[in-house]
């Protein structure tokens, strides 16, 4: 039996003989992989010829497909040698490693986007002297989802999340540069380790960047937002060699490999003709290197610096740049331009809002920026 996942000779024959059927999707590349494509192929063939719709090439299938082909007269083909791609794949999905959930024929899965609290930008005002920020509830919806690993010429690889809006698809991509795993205190690089940091397709690491930073922070709040037909991309941190971004921190024609690859094992699902950049806290330092390489192939539109460390502001010499100050992360004035939310305007952040002086930071710094601004820069840029 062949089914997602399978390699080899008999997917290659497979393939050659579903191509020389008749079929409303695009032909198949030979190349021996059973992927999302194949896949979508062989539900495609089960279902007009009442088959069960399972996926998995089976004896019933096979025949099915023999007796097809001797009835249009054609001879089975033996697959030509494949000739080696003058630029190897660098990317292949990961989904049902990570989430045990296996994409359909466009390589996406659905998910759920829990409700979350936005800053209301009819009322805001930009200025240190702002007045309280008012705030709403947005429903809970759902996602398009999928995982790639994403390995490069030296055989660095990271692992990269993609999430998109349930019905559009998007024509510009917000890439999310999070803060450094690795020069944090002893508890978090302790909870690092338990994650197994050091392997950059790391199940526990991959999950735990899902969930918080991708499903409940910044994904969600770029979902929500959608002023712009914007879709999210996020690059999971590694401790392995070469960087905690890999190949991603300076390489931008593998960011571009990347970008077309993950475009085509999904079907054409979102397109990256415009970028727009995120950060947060330390990971100023890594987003301005990257942004500085990725803007020579890349119209980057907007670029987003929240409560950086130190004070700092986004690299982007043709965008839009915006930088949310919480006013704990540095005793400098504001820089002229930038968005000061001092915890004085926190007061009817609801359920979490606090004053103990020895909790300042760890509210202002881990919770408000990181859970609010980037909705709220998306909204009013």
């Amino acid at each position: 039996m062949l089914k997602l996942g399978a390699r080899g000779e008999p997917v290659r024959l497979l393939q050659s003989q579903l191509n020389l059927l008749p079929t409303g999707l695009v032909k198949l590349v030979v190349d021996g992989i059973f992927g999302t494509r194949t896949h979508g192929r062989v539900l495609e063939f089960q279902g007009i010829n009442q088959l069960d719709k399972d996926g998995v090439v089976g004896p019933l299938t096979l025949d099915l497909i023999a007796n097809l082909l001797r009835n249009l007269n054609n001879i089975l083909p033996v697959p030509p040698p494949m000739p080696v791609p003058k630029k190897p794949s660098a990317v292949r999905l990961i989904t049902d490693e990570i989430v045990g959930a296996f994409p359909a024929a466009n390589g996406l899965i659905t998910q759920i986007i829990p409700p979350i609290a936005v800053i209301q930008t009819a009322t805001y005002k930009q200025g240190a002297g702002g007045p309280p920020l008012d705030f709403q509830t947005m429903p809970g919806t759902t996602g398009r989802l999928a995982i790639f690993a994403a390995r490069n010429k030296d055989g660095i690889e990271r692992a990269v999340i993609l999430l998109l809006p349930a019905q559009v698809n998007p024509d510009r991509l917000l890439i999310c540069i999070s803060h450094g795993f690795g020069g944090q205190g002893a508890k978090t690089r302790a909870r690092l380790k338990a994650l197994n940091w050091t392997d950059p397709l790391s199940k526990p690491l991959i999950q735990y960047v899902l969930l918080n930073h991708v499903i409940n922070r910044w994904g969600a709040q770029t979902l929500a937002a959608q002023k712009r037909n914007l879709g999210y991309m996020q690059i999971v941190r590694s401790g392995a060699p070469g960087g905690e971004l890999g190949a991603f921190a300076k390489d931008a024609a593998f960011l571009q490999q990347v970008l077309i690859e993950m475009r085509d094992l999904t079907n054409g699902s979102f397109s990256f003709n415009t970028l727009e950049t995120m950060t947060f806290s330390s990971g100023i330092g890594d987003h301005n290197l990257f942004v500085s390489q990725a803007e020579k192939r890349f119209d980057i539109a907007a670029s987003y610096a929240i409560d950086p460390q130190p004070q700092a502001r986004p690299l982007n010499s043709k965008g839009k740049k915006r930088l949310f100050r919480s006013g704990v992360t540095s005793h400098a004035p504001p820089l002229p331009g930038s968005d000061f939310l001092p915890v004085g305007r926190w007061t009817k952040e609801w359920q979490h809002f606090r004053l103990l002086i020895d909790k300042e930071f760890d509210y202002m710094h881990n919770w408000t920026m990181p859970f609010y601004c980037l909705y709220l820069g998306i909204q009013t840029s």
